[in-house]
């Protein structure tokens, strides 16, 4: 109760700025003497300017976090009903958390989010990328030379995936058509919540599988920061498919992963690379599944111990 006047004194503040605007139009449209019947259509227009403005800027969490201090686990259950959507358009963690949606909770709190205003570059092509992002509004374009066309990204395509699971460089600039949002997600904040969980998580399992098998196929088919293809797409499927399988068995999924023959290519000439994205790749990856096997062993060795 005593953080509610702190509160309503922060939230009239930023109405101050709404009846400041109304004041100062008030205040033209009397000392002008404008006509009343002009001075109605005047307000009307201004009026429907701010609905259109308050319906395309949806508020974020870090607006709210700045004009309110919220309980840390009221805050909690906030990120799980405003990120968990946008987590499981990931394809590999909508399968596999299927099997404990419990352990989304802790993966939404390590989400932030960022905003750009249109022809803003997000990220261009050769930087080392730390982390992978998830688009929730707007519309970007991502660039590369390795493609024939540019590749539209609308919300719910995740970029840089690749981050999670190792060392990466970005193959291509991603640049804002409109007024856009994302979610950032960093690699260590992302791979410190997996390997701390229970060595018997099947959701720890599978990523650890999932990590060793997309490691293998990033190298083999070098990778852009998505799929954009169908053989990419094929793919991804299939080692999605086959890292649930190797932990939980055939049973668990019935469907084969499916084909997509029909997409259109829009992959160009493949250049070689200087080697350095994949290999970096590969190597980071086979370190972070030695230091995942490590701790695993130190876990069943105390588990095992009376």
């Amino acid at each position: 109760l005593g953080k509610m006047p702190s509160a309503m004194t922060q939230l009239l503040n930023l109405n101050a700025g709404r009846f400041q605007k109304e004041a100062t139009l008030r205040q033209f449209l009397a000392e002008h003497k404008i006509s009343v019947s002009l001075a109605q259509h005047i307000w009307q227009v201004y009026r429907q300017q701010q609905q259109t403005h308050a319906q395309k800027h949806k508020a974020t969490l870090l607006e709210v976090k700045q004009i309110m201090s919220l309980p840390t686990d009221m805050l909690k259950v906030l990120c799980v009903e405003l990120y968990q959507k946008r987590l499981l358009e990931l394809p590999i963690l909508k399968k596999a958390l299927r099997l404990n949606s419990s352990e989304a909770r802790d993966l939404c709190l390590v989400f932030e989010e960022r905003a750009g205003a249109p022809a803003k570059e997000v990220f261009p092509s050769g930087q080392a990328a730390s982390s992978a992002l998830c688009v929730t509004y707007g519309q970007l374009i991502y660039s590369s030379r390795r493609l024939v066309v540019d590749v539209e990204v609308v919300p719910g395509a995740w970029v840089s995936e690749a981050a999670l699971w190792g060392q990466w460089k970005r193959c291509g600039t991603l640049t804002t058509v409109s007024v856009c949002r994302w979610l950032v997600m960093e690699r260590e904040a992302f791979q410190n919540i997996i390997i701390n969980m229970y060595t018997t998580s099947r959701l720890r399992q599978i990523l650890s599988k999932y990590t060793e098998l997309f490691a293998r196929e990033v190298v083999q088919h070098d990778w852009l920061d998505f799929a954009v293809d169908a053989c990419e797409l094929d793919g991804q499927e299939a080692i999605i498919h086959d890292a649930v399988v190797a932990v939980c068995g055939s049973d668990w999924l019935s469907d084969p992963p499916a084909r997509r023959s029909k997409f259109v290519v829009l992959r160009g000439k493949s250049k070689p690379s200087n080697g350095s994205t994949a290999e970096d790749f590969r190597r980071e990856t086979s370190a972070c599944e030695a230091e995942i096997v490590v701790q695993e062993r130190e876990g069943r060795a105390s588990e095992s111990r009376p």
